[in-house]
């Protein structure tokens, strides 16, 4: 509600997946990023704040045009240190785009639940709200399908999030099974 008591937006959340779990009583505060572009209703929408306690009357976020201008980058799609990533990924990692990395920003693990199920996740430095992500599915890296499960955002407590990625289905094998995850820049 705003200051005169009128609604401003109106949605239902959840302590569960895929809403942040680390914003349910673990001191971080439930962030909507981008809010000029995205839809609160959506879980895909919120992050948890940097620090615990949150940050009232200010914001932890990491504009993509202050950052293109602190790190002279005119080009989101190139790669002066030549690490293999894009301006735009070196932003959404928290990675220094005139330095090569070693660091990994995504990852494959294999969640176990009775069910072997292929998980991919993207470590993005929260904050840098400008990429959002989505992720495909394939079985021969030819044809690539949306549908990958999206399992929601995980406070590292280092200043990164893990975006988290689930095959739709089980696999015998990691090997059966492959995911990518697809970066978009979030901007009017």
């Amino acid at each position: 509600m705003d200051a005169s008591g009128i609604p401003i937006v109106d949605l239902t959340w959840s302590h569960d997946n895929p809403w942040p779990a680390s914003a349910d009583g673990d001191g971080y505060s439930l962030i909507l990023m981008c809010p000029e572009l995205n839809d609160p209703t959506l879980p895909t929408s919120w992050r948890t704040s940097a620090s615990p306690g949150g940050n009232p009357g200010s914001s932890d976020a990491i504009k993509l045009e202050e950052w293109q201008a602190s790190e002279n980058v005119t080009d989101l799609f190139s790669d002066t240190d030549n690490d293999g990533l894009p301006a735009l990924l070196e932003y959404a990692g928290g990675q220094n785009p005139d330095s090569p990395e070693t660091k990994g920003l995504v990852s494959i693990t294999l969640e176990d639940s009775g069910t072997r199920y292929p998980v991919i996740s993207f470590h993005q430095r929260i904050g840098a709200d400008n990429v959002s992500f989505s992720a495909e599915q394939s079985r021969d890296l030819l044809d690539w399908r949306p549908g990958p499960l999206y399992l929601g955002r995980i406070n590292n407590g280092d200043g990164t999030s893990s975006v988290l990625f689930r095959a739709t289905q089980s696999t015998p094998t990691a090997q059966s099974r492959y995911l990518r995850i697809i970066a978009s820049e979030n901007r009017r």
